[in-house]
């Protein structure tokens, strides 16, 4: 058996996951537990291990991988191994529209 490198936190999030790929799916789903690196999410559908995946909850968007999927009792158990976090979204929209605003001007 495999010992986790990471403490896993419990936790009680809806998400929406989508599928990478062509093409695209969206699977409803709720994160079950986190740490530093990864998170265990239940949904309704299976995901192959090695599938990108995107991970909107709230006013964030992880970005990741399936690492394992297994079937559990009202669907499916999916551990996921984050590579990149984006918080606070509406910043992110807010500087992305400076930035777009500063080169319209400069091309005047």
């Amino acid at each position: 058996m495999r010992s986790r490198r990471e403490l896993r936190i419990p936790a009680d999030q809806r998400i929406e996951l989508t599928i990478l790929g062509e093409p695209e799916r969206r699977l409803q789903g709720r994160v079950t537990d986190a740490s530093t690196c990864g998170l265990g999410i239940a949904t309704e559908a299976a995901a192959q291990p090695g599938a990108a995946v995107k991970i909107e909850a709230e006013d964030s968007i992880y970005l990741g991988e399936v690492v394992y999927c297994r079937p559990a009792k009202t669907g499916f158990f999916m551990g996921i191994e984050l590579s990149q976090v984006m918080h606070d979204m509406a910043a992110w929209d807010n500087v992305s529209s400076y930035f777009r605003n500063e080169a319209h001007t400069a091309q005047r």
